[in-house]
């Protein structure tokens, strides 16, 4: 099959594979990061009975009642919110930090704890060879990109229930885009994520077993506007529900965020963006979740020294 978009395999840094394939994946990393902001890899190291196993848990999760759901939460006052989520009419989710007793798991079903951490170890385990491919396609020193999320305290696993589309409404998300450095996706069979590339909403077809990967607004920031931060969202579907999970790799918050000297020194360009705090970028987000338009959402854009960088600035009238 022909995707209009960068279906990439990285077989040859999981099997191994001699240096000349490994450059030619690269390059095709390079060029997906540059032009569209999200690839899907496939062979990207994670067993299929894994991701059918956390799948299958996580409707089993989903179809309880919203009472016994509704118990696994974190306390008032937790350093991390974990658990379960009823998000409205549209959706509900649950999610879960780095494997800590800060997290809360339901009894229900059996061995859902079990799963969900064994999961966790293996995203985690593809996003730091996402996190050292992405290092190489950018040409910097081994370990760069690493120091911007060195204690690994702030990433985030997060499985979702999309409800069916119904007849007034049928996005599921509204259109966004991350915040941290770059998200991991993986879903069931129900399609409806869409990336915007050139004014057009591009559908990713249901590849089993892949991983959707998506730049965000952090690594665009750092890496000069080398690498898009793409704007997405998820149309619900007639009459099905759609499951996903989403690890997404962030930057601690009390981090900043500008262009790496490593890749200013190497190219000797201007700085394309301000040196900006992740919390309160995150927060600026918050306030303009849900813009009129696709076109006013809040992005890394917001940074920009030359406001045409990234994308058309954020009306707000």
């Amino acid at each position: 099959m022909v995707y209009n978009y960068p279906v990439i395999d990285l077989a040859p840094f999981i099997t191994g594979g001699d240096a000349k394939k490994k450059e030619e994946v690269i390059e095709k990393l390079r060029e997906a990061c540059s032009d569209y902001g999200f690839f899907v890899a496939v062979n990207h190291g994670i067993p299929d009975q894994i991701m059918d196993k956390t799948m299958d848990a996580t409707i089993d999760f989903f179809n309880l009642d919203l009472e016994e759901k509704l118990n696994i939460t974190t306390p008032p006052g937790a350093p991390f919110t974990a658990g379960y989520t009823k998000e409205a009419a549209k959706s509900e989710h649950w999610q879960m930090c780095t494997p800590a007793p800060t997290n809360v798991f339901p009894a229900n079903p059996p061995h859902f704890k079990e799963t969900m951490e064994e999961m966790w170890w293996k995203l985690d385990e593809a996003a730091v060879l996402v996190q050292s491919l992405l290092n190489d396609c950018l040409r910097l020193p081994k370990g760069t990109l690493a120091k911007y999320n060195d204690d690994r305290g702030t990433d985030v696993l997060m499985g979702f229930h999309y409800l069916p589309a119904t007849e007034t409404d049928q996005t599921a998300v509204n259109a966004h885009r991350d915040s941290g450095l770059f998200s991991l996706v993986f879903e069931n069979e129900v399609e409806g994520l869409e990336f915007l590339k050139d004014g057009e909403w591009i559908p990713i077809d249901h590849i089993p077993h892949s991983l959707v990967i998506n730049v965000a607004d952090a690594l665009q920031a750092l890496s000069n506007d080398k690498m898009k931060s793409p704007t997405h969202r998820i149309l619900a579907q007639p009459g099905i529900s759609r499951y996903a999970f989403v690890y997404a790799y962030l930057v601690a918050e009390d981090k900043w965020v500008e262009p790496m000297p490593e890749l200013i020194g190497q190219t000797n360009e201007s700085p394309k963006f301000k040196k900006f705090n992740i919390k309160e970028h995150m927060a600026l987000k918050h306030v303009f979740k849900n813009p009129p338009h696709w076109n006013d959402v809040v992005g890394v854009h917001y940074h920009a020294i030359a406001p045409s960088v990234g994308a058309t600035a954020v009306t707000t009238d």
